[in-house]
Order: C-alpha cells, then sequence, then structure tokens
C-alpha cells in the first residue's frame, strides 16, 4: 500500500511538473509575441506604408526643402562675390621620410588641388584630386617622399584648389623637411 502511494505520488508531482512548464511556455510565448493564443493581433502589428507617388503638395515641399538646403550651403561661404573659394591646410608635417598634407576647401565640387613647396629659388609641386565629403571637399594627401625636395630647412606651403572655374588658395605655411 505505501509503493502505491509513492507511485501516485510522483505521478501527481510529473503531471503538477509539466502542467506548470506548459503555463509558462504558455506566458512566455504571449508575452513576446510569437503566439496568437485565442486572439487574432496580426491587425495590431500592421504598419501601412503608402509606396505610391507623393502627391503634388509633397513633391512642392520636398522641392522647397532642397532648395533651402542649397541656398543655406551656398550662404555657408562657400564662394564670395568673385568667385574665390576658402582652401583651408589641416595638417602639414613629415612624418618618418614622407611629407603628408591635409587640406579641404567648403566648396563642394570635385576638382584639382596643387601643393606648392617654395624655399629661396626652389619648388616642389604636386598635384592631386579634390573629392566632395560629407560637407566639405577635400584634397588627397600626396605623400611626398622627402628626397624630392632638394634641400633641408624650412619650405612655404600653399595650396591651391580649381574647379570649373571656381578657384581658391590657402595662406602660406612653413614646414620643416629634414
Amino acid at each position: 500500500m505505501v509503493k502505491k502511494i509513492q507511485k501516485n505520488s510522483i505521478l501527481l508531482a510529473t503531471l503538477a511538473v509539466l502542467l506548470l512548464a506548459g503555463g509558462a511556455l504558455i506566458l512566455f510565448m504571449t508575452q513576446s509575441g510569437n503566439a496568437d493564443i485565442g486572439q487574432n493581433r496580426s491587425t495590431e502589428r500592421q504598419t501601412a506604408i503608402d509606396y505610391s507617388p507623393g502627391t503634388s503638395e509633397e513633391q512642392a515641399e520636398a522641392d522647397q526643402k532642397k532648395d533651402e538646403s542649397v541656398d543655406q550651403q551656398n550662404q555657408n561661404g562657400s564662394t564670395d562675390s568673385s568667385g574665390s573659394v576658402p582652401v583651408i591646410i589641416t595638417y602639414a608635417a613629415q612624418n618618418d621620410d614622407i611629407i603628408d598634407v591635409n587640406a579641404y576647401t567648403s566648396h563642394y565640387a570635385a576638382g584639382t588641388c596643387t601643393m606648392t613647396f617654395t624655399k629661396g629659388g626652389a619648388t616642389v609641386t604636386k598635384q592631386t584630386t579634390a573629392t566632395p565629403d560629407a560637407s566639405t571637399t577635400i584634397c588627397a594627401n600626396p605623400l611626398i617622399p622627402a628626397d624630392e625636395f632638394p634641400s633641408k630647412g624650412t619650405w612655404q606651403l600653399k595650396v591651391t584648389y580649381n574647379s570649373n572655374g571656381k578657384k581658391g588658395s590657402s595662406d602660406t605655411q612653413s614646414i620643416v623637411i629634414e
């Protein structure tokens, strides 16, 4: 008789554990949105995306925003009344045996940059591409070997930019070549 009670107790405990596990699984699935037990939730989750062409009002609004963006860019000093654009040297130095030069312009158009180094009557010139970035145009770093300079010492650097008639040049900056 004791064995029968123990056997029934084990069966009841197993059944209770299974019911609890099943209930926990159902609760988990309904809370995480993985099951629609007795409910139709699909209509609640639908997001309407309209892929049709914009209305004439929406198109006019988008065109106005584009025009405002262009006007704002033009007012940010990208050119002056003469068509001259500013050029800024952000870095010019010798690293080991390479001369690094980083420069940019606020004029947003591809073109060319010319880096001109002068010392006395000697001149070293390198031309690189100017590539539009997120909001400026970057002059590619020419990575000039130091042995291309005929002498060591302090050289004067000027960077010029040219793109479809828009031109500009940086202030002169000194750089020591060793």
